[in-house]
C-alpha cells in the first residue's frame, strides 16, 4: 500500500540491494578499488572488518560483481570446521576429485586446479566469513593456502571477513606469521549523519520516489 501512496516503483530499502542500486560512501569506494587491485595483483591475504550491519556483505558482493566472469569464488561461511573439513568444503566448491587422504594431497590437487584457472586468465578468491571464530588450526591452514603459488605469483586470494574483535585474534602472539602475510585491510565504520541522509535520498530516487519523503528530522532519527 505504501508504494502507491508515495509513488514508488519498488521498495526503496529491500533486505538485499541490487548491485546497480547500491550506495557507497567515498571511503568504501576507495577501499573497493584497493581490494580489486589486490586481487588483480594476487596480493594474497586481505582482511575486511566491521560491526554487524555495517555492510560487509554488500562490500564483498560489489567486489565480486566488478570482475564479471573473470573470477572464481569460494565462500566458506562455517568457521567451525576442522582443517580437513575446511579442505573438503573447498574441494566440493571447486569440483575437485574426492580425496580421502591427508591435507597434503588435497592441497596438491587444489594447487593444480589453481594453476589451471590462472592459465585461463581468471582469478580465484576465497572468502572466509565470521573469521573472528577461526581456530588456530584453521588460521595456520589459511597460511598454507596463501603460500600456494606457481613460478610467477600467488594463486589464491583470500579475504577474511570478520567483526571488529578479529583484531584481538590477529594480534595474539602465535599469529605473528599471519599478520606478516596480510597485505590489505579495511574496517567499515557506520555512516555519518550526512552519509545517512545521502543513503536515504539515493534509495528513494532508485525506487522512483521523491527525496523529501523523509524529513530532515526523520533522517536524523534513522541515524540515531
Amino acid at each position: 500500500m505504501y508504494l502507491s501512496f508515495y509513488n514508488l516503483r519498488s521498495k526503496p530499502f529491500p533486505e538485499k540491494t541490487a548491485p546497480d542500486r547500491l550506495w557507497l560512501n567515498e571511503k568504501t569506494k576507495k577501499a573497493l578499488a584497493v581490494f580489486r587491485e589486490g586481487i588483480i595483483a594476487n596480493k594474497g591475504i586481505m582482511i575486511l572488518t566491521g560491526d554487524v550491519g555495517t555492510g560487509k556483505t554488500s562490500f564483498i558482493n560489489s567486489l565480486i560483481n566488478s570482475f564479471s566472469d573473470n573470477i572464481v569464488v569460494a565462500n566458506v561461511v562455517n568457521p567451525a570446521l576442522n582443517p580437513q573439513g575446511f579442505l573438503h568444503v573447498l574441494a566440493d566448491i571447486f569440483h575437485l576429485p574426492k580425496v580421502t587422504a591427508g591435507q597434503d594431497e588435497i592441497l596438491s590437487s587444489l594447487q593444480n586446479f589453481l594453476i589451471d584457472v590462472a592459465a585461463d586468465g581468471k582469478k580465484v578468491l576465497l572468502i572466509v566469513d565470521e573469521a573472528q571464530r577461526l581456530s588456530n588450526e584453521l588460521l595456520q591452514l589459511i597460511l598454507r593456502l596463501a603460500d600456494l603459488q606457481d613460478k610467477v605469483s600467488k594463486l589464491l586470494n583470500i579475504i577474511l571477513v570478520a567483526q571488529n574483535d578479529f583484531n584481538s585474534v590477529l594480534f595474539k602472539p602465535g599469529n605473528s606469521d599471519l599478520r606478516k602475510k596480510v597485505e590489505i585491510t579495511h574496517n567499515i565504520v557506520p555512516l555519518t549523519k550526512a552519509e545517512t541522509a545521502q543513503y536515504i535520498k539515493h534509495h528513494l530516487r532508485m525506487a522512483g520516489g521523491s527525496e523529501d519523503i523523509f524529513s530532515s528530522e526523520a533522517m536524523d532519527a534513522v541515524f540515531n
